[in-house]
């Protein structure tokens, strides 16, 4: 348990409070009691990740519940040489440099538009703490699920600053403004079409192997085989509860005597109030393989469950909620998924054709373009392949079977090394 200093539990209180009130919509905003701030406060710093359990091992690191979603069935394989490194929020962290820190940032932070300057704050506080929790236990890697994230934008300046290696394990599928993979020692992607995006953004990382989906791996042991006959509805981030609703009543009246299951995408602020026979799928309390096993159906925004729907053998509508369809995930020339809209008239036709068509799709076929261990003796055992790589990446031994590297015509851009400059 960490020491706390009367300075810090100050500090932290106050950060508390300040968050509360500007991570909150003004009209939901209450003053909020000081004794329930400073429990919160204490009780985060006193759980905080003590980093010399760590020396010398390979840390896994998260921030958000996809991201550990995605990275606990590898670090269940991992033994003893791994451990699970979530540090608290980095503001609770700050400790004694907070101060420093906030005067280093003052003057660029004075010069950010409204809505970047907590993002600023957060990256910038993400690598003072661990650049100092790097340099007290040098661990041997990092393993982490996101490559854009505020967060990880201090990770990855912490690793810069202390050389310490990174690999990163794709959580999802790539959207067309992620950035490059240029500063990663390693990435594990599910497969070519996930590579090919990444490619046009810009640099590989140093090492680039297909592994498929750790967090479907259930799905994939099971080859796939859905048993569930409920419509799925998954609408965008920022879909309106109007539009939401609209959708929900179309599919209840098209399909009465099937269950109707809502899931929100975890940042959405949209207030749903459930009618009737809809379910509520919560991405905080239910996997993505949980969700998708109940479904025979499921209508979608451009989201990238559209392709994770492919390995449970779930039919997918596309489904704009509002304005055009976009397609930042290229999907959209796969056959696969050809029933897509965005005229919400013609939904309900679209889906009863959904739930009634004889049409047969090779869902492991068309799973495979996307996951590369599906239809193989690795099926269902991503977790198992990208442990088996972490640990020959840094521990050695002989590369694992069933890493399958960049094709030929795929080949990674030279990067900058850490130890490199850019400025003279």
């Amino acid at each position: 348990m960490t020491v706390l200093r009367p300075s810090e539990a100050a500090s932290f209180v106050l950060y508390e409070f300040l968050s509360s009130m500007v991570s909150t919509p003004p009209h939901d905003r209450q003053t909020p009691g000081l004794l329930r701030i400073a429990a919160r406060a204490l009780s985060r710093r006193a759980g905080e990740f003590n980093p010399l359990q760590g020396a010398d091992k390979i840390w896994f690191h998260s921030t958000t519940h996809n991201q550990r979603e995605s990275l606990a069935p590898v670090w269940r394989k991992m033994g003893e040489g791994a451990i699970w490194a979530d540090l608290a929020d980095p503001f609770a962290a700050w400790g004694a440099s907070l101060d420093k820190a906030l005067l280093r940032a003052r003057a660029a932070y004075l010069d950010y538009p409204p809505e970047l300057k907590d993002l600023y704050h957060l990256a910038l506080a993400e690598a003072e703490l661990l650049e100092r929790a790097f340099r007290r236990a040098r661990p041997r890697a990092v393993v982490t699920s996101n490559d854009h994230s505020p967060r990880h934008m201090g990770l990855m300046l912490a690793a810069w600053r202390t050389d310490v290696p990174i690999t990163y394990i794709q959580h999802a599928a790539v959207g067309g403004e992620e950035p490059a993979l240029a500063n990663f020692d390693m990435a594990l992607l599910h497969g070519q079409h996930a590579c090919e995006r990444y490619v046009q953004a810009g640099p590989l990382a140093k090492s680039v192997f297909f592994v498929g989906a750790p967090k479907l791996d259930a799905a994939t042991a099971g080859n796939g085989e859905k048993c569930g006959d409920a419509i799925g509805v998954c609408p965008a981030v920022n879909a309106s509860a109007q539009a939401i609703m609209e959708i929900l009543d179309k599919a209840r009246r098209t399909a009465p005597d099937r269950p109707l299951i809502l899931r929100l995408h975890p940042r959405s602020d949209a207030r749903i109030y459930l009618p009737d026979g809809v379910e509520e799928s919560n991405p905080a309390t239910e996997t993505v393989a949980g969700f998708l096993h109940r479904c025979a159906v499921l209508v979608a925004d451009d989201s990238n469950i559209a392709i994770e729907a492919l390995v449970f053998g779930v039919r997918v509508v596309r489904m704009s909620f509002a304005g055009a369809l976009r397609d930042q995930y290229g999907i959209g020339g796969d056959p696969v998924f050809k029933d897509w809209t965005t005229d919400h008239r013609g939904f309900a036709a679209m889906l009863t054709r959904a739930l009634v068509t004889d049409e047969t799709i090779n869902f492991q076929e068309a799973a495979s373009r996307y996951f590369s261990n599906v239809g193989t003796p690795w099926s269902g055992r991503a977790g198992d392949l990208a442990a088996a790589a972490i640990r020959w990446r840094y521990h050695g031994g002989d590369q694992p079977d069933g890493l399958i590297s960049l094709p030929p015509n795929i080949m990674p851009t030279t990067i900058l090394e850490p130890n490199e400059t850019t400025n003279g």
